[in-house]
């Protein structure tokens, strides 16, 4: 690799793959944030349920194939070439695009859940694909550059997704337009996925379908026998449930502090370009090594960040107008907020690089999908336990700036731990 890591950008064996990834993320939340959007305006489409409870089921649908399926989609991964599971993937997006159009168009809620369960379905079978097919295309000094970038424009693509979808289906013919986007962002990454180069299976035999618990069986425990990788998946999945807790609970925070959702849109901005900003700056750290060292370091960034959030915090306040973005910035706190969240998004890009990255690097190649596949099954479960923490606390009457500490404190005690186990 010459010069920086955007030189890979340059570069047949890792340009397809990054731009499928990146417009499968958009995809993604493009569709998601359209739903959420009609079902809280609309509320015809929430049966007897209030918005917020449809839109709690929603999320658990799109990361419930995770659970169920990452299993055996890394089981298949490792045993076929996975640049045409890619195209297969990519190919099965256009048709469940169309099916998801189609559910906008009616608005039929029902229809909508389906097929954003089964857009998180395919979402599984390619995420252990994207990151097992990278050490097959790069240099071992290249993956830390092209973790940074994949997770960049991960983050990206969930903001521009996310902002788009909801902004544009609550305009006139707005669904029409989202569908259309919809539609040309599937083939768009159906074409990029035709110019991966081949990747073929590095282990003998074909996959063998052991029933659905069993298999995820097959493909944690052996993953969690090995240190270095297990303790690399647990920062990881650590990184997600703190992800889920501040980024799910902005709109809660932004209320909290007497803020309008302008405000949550500039907080989710800052929260995904930090990431995306920190994932870039680990190859200039780490010089492409694949490394932990700064991974500790990381973690205490977020809780310091943490920590100010809740020292800086104002009273809830209760009435009176809501402050715009323009406001929340001018005013003292609304200042010290953004840097606190830019400088806990970017530790938290610094934090996550390296550890996809010793994944990867420590798998065997044969199992390397299939251990991807483990991390992706931790992942989710952190991600759900972020949601029933934020529950069970916020109900129990914590403040929204309590919640923020109490995840901090205990990053703090995370830190130490892959201190311990990871300094390297």
């Amino acid at each position: 690799m010459s010069g920086t890591q955007f030189a890979l950008l340059l570069k047949r064996r890792f340009l397809p793959v990054f731009v499928t990834q990146a417009l499968g993320a958009f995809n993604d939340n493009l569709y998601r944030l359209a739903l959420i959007v009609l079902v809280t305006y609309r509320p015809g489409l929430s049966w007897s349920l209030m918005p917020e409870q449809l839109i709690a089921i929603a999320s658990g649908l799109f990361i419930l194939p995770f659970l169920l399926f990452s299993a055996a989609a890394g089981n298949i991964a490792d045993h076929h070439d996975k640049a045409r599971l890619i195209r297969i993937i990519k190919l099965a997006e256009i048709g469940l695009t169309g099916l998801s159009g189609i559910a906008l168009w009616i608005e039929d809620p029902v229809l909508m859940l389906i097929a954003l369960f089964l857009l998180g379905t395919q979402s599984a079978f390619f995420g252990p694909i994207k990151y097992s097919i990278l050490p097959q295309h790069l240099g071992p000094r290249e993956l830390i550059g092209g973790n940074g970038l994949v997770e960049a424009a991960t983050f990206l693509a969930i903001l521009l997704g996310s902002l788009i979808g909801a902004w544009l289906v609550a305009r006139p013919g707005g669904k029409e337009w989202v569908i259309a986007l919809m539609l040309a962002v599937a083939a768009g990454g159906y074409v990029a996925s035709r110019a991966i180069p081949p990747a073929p299976p590095q282990c003998d035999g074909r996959a063998k379908t052991t029933g659905l618990l069993r298999e995820i069986s097959e493909v944690l425990v052996p993953a969690l026998r090995q240190p270095g990788i297990l303790w690399s998946m647990l920062g990881v999945s650590w990184f997600w449930f703190m992800g889920g807790v501040y980024v799910s609970q902005l709109a809660t925070f932004a209320r909290f502090v007497g803020a309008d959702p302008g405000v949550v849109t500039l907080l989710l901005a800052i929260f995904s370009l930090g990431v995306g900003g920190g994932a870039l700056l680990c190859n200039a750290l780490l010089r492409g090594r694949v490394t932990t060292r700064y991974v500790p370091l990381a973690g205490l960034v977020v809780t310091v960040a943490a920590v100010d959030l809740f020292i800086s915090a104002p009273e809830a306040a209760v009435d009176g107008p809501l402050m715009t973005a323009g406001a929340f910035l001018s005013s003292g706190y609304g200042l010290r907020v953004c840097l606190a969240f830019s400088a806990l998004a970017i530790a938290g890009g610094i934090y996550s690089v390296p550890l996809y990255a010793a994944i990867q690097s420590l798998s065997a190649p044969e199992t390397r999908s299939r251990t991807i596949a483990a991390n992706n099954i931790l992942n989710s479960l952190f991600v759900i336990a972020a949601a029933c923490w934020s529950f069970f606390l916020l109900t129990a009457g914590v403040t929204i700036v309590g919640l923020y500490l109490s995840v901090a404190l205990v990053n703090l005690a995370v830190t130490i731990l892959l201190w311990v186990k990871l300094a390297r």
